[in-house]
């Protein structure tokens, strides 16, 4: 298959990752092109054999004419289209050639909701646009519920994948240190701030041996740090800041926390089951459908059981084992990229036969 992965920057984030990683996966039996407004960091990770191309971006109409001219010139016969702008261009461009498309859903809204709520309901129903694909069951009962107007019959749940390919051997932490990690963005909507709260709780109690591991930068950085020291916590927190290979970090921790107020479906949640990681995290988006509660980890509700569960699972450590094995299991079947790329080869199959 000639296939185009389309999305508007490289820069770092959840949907930029997952499209550099579908590129290189589809790659090794595919011919594949990527296409974006704008390069980033994470141009580096896409192999040699996919074509690159930087497409300038004016109004949608002119921009997918010029989308269309590159489509038929290289006879690229569907359209992975991630996020707003690319799904709308490809689906007009759509019009113009014979390339059928695939929108990619991953974050819950955009800066102007009513003229996306206007576009996305007109181009989904473009004969070009053949699939609307959702991380999680949450976000398409949110954009049904906000009139977006889809066709139900084009929508599916389509999960993200991790970074490992099969299933990994569980590797239990050693008992020196019980390290909670997190990996991620350091923004307002994660609430970093509650395990700096974590750490002064566990503190108090006279929890010994144990590391709070923050993997991410962000705007909130400087100002997490500074609740530490208030806090008297920095001996127990490590601030890692950006790093662009987190799987040695994941293989240190004992326990992940995902304290965000919002997700979709988190790639760090996924990575860190798929490393065979206890979790917790709240019940928001797709967390649920990584984490199976009371099994693989643990799905709360507010922050005295997000706490509470942190704690019980630092100081059990055959109830770490036993989720960290379940976690693996499971989300291996799920999230794994060999079971992403063949899912996505058995949608592009079915997409080129309508």
């Amino acid at each position: 298959m000639k296939i185009a992965i389309f999305i508007s920057t490289l820069e770092f984030g959840g949907a930029e990752k997952q499209a550099v990683v579908d590129a290189a996966l589809l790659a090794k039996g595919h011919q594949v092109f990527f296409i974006t407004f704008r390069a980033g960091p994470l141009k580096e990770q896409l192999p040699g054999e996919v074509e690159f191309l930087l497409l300038q971006k004016s109004n949608y109409f002119s921009t997918a004419r010029t989308l269309a001219r590159f489509l038929k010139s290289r006879e690229i016969e569907l359209v992975h289209a991630h996020l707003f702008a690319p799904m709308v261009i490809s689906s007009i461009a759509s019009l113009l050639c014979k390339a059928k498309v695939v929108w990619n859903f991953h974050s819950h809204a955009f800066d102007n909701v009513k003229t996306a709520r206007l576009a996305h309901g007109l181009a989904s129903w473009l004969p070009g646009v053949k699939k609307i694909l959702f991380p999680a069951n949450e976000l398409k009962e949110y954009y049904r519920a906000e009139n977006h107007n889809f066709p139900q019959k084009k929508e599916m749940i389509f999960f993200n994948s991790g970074q490992f390919w099969e299933q990994q051997p569980y590797r239990e932490s050693g008992d020196e240190k019980i390290i909670i990690g997190f990996v991620g963005r350091v923004i307002p909507l994660k609430r970093l701030h509650l395990l700096v709260r974590l750490a002064e709780k566990l503190k108090e109690e006279s929890i010994a041996n144990f590391e709070i591991s923050i993997v991410g930068d962000g705007t909130e950085l400087q100002k997490l740090k500074s609740e530490a020291a208030e806090r008297n916590v920095t001996d127990v927190i490590r601030f890692h800041g950006f790093q662009s290979d987190t799987n040695k970090y994941y293989k240190d921790f004992s326990i992940f926390a995902l304290p965000s107020e919002e997700e979709v479906l988190s790639l760090s949640l996924i990575d860190a089951q798929l490393t065979g990681l206890p979790c917790v995290a709240f019940d928001v988006g797709g967390n649920a459908d990584v984490v199976e509660n009371g099994r693989s980890g643990f799905i709360v509700q507010d922050e005295s059981a997000f706490m509470g569960r942190i704690r019980e699972l630092a100081t059990d450590r055959n109830l770490r084992r036993q989720m960290g094995r379940r976690a693996i299991e499971q989300s291996t079947e799920k999230f794994s990229q060999k079971a992403r790329v063949n899912n996505l080869e058995k949608l592009y199959q079915s997409v080129l036969s309508l």
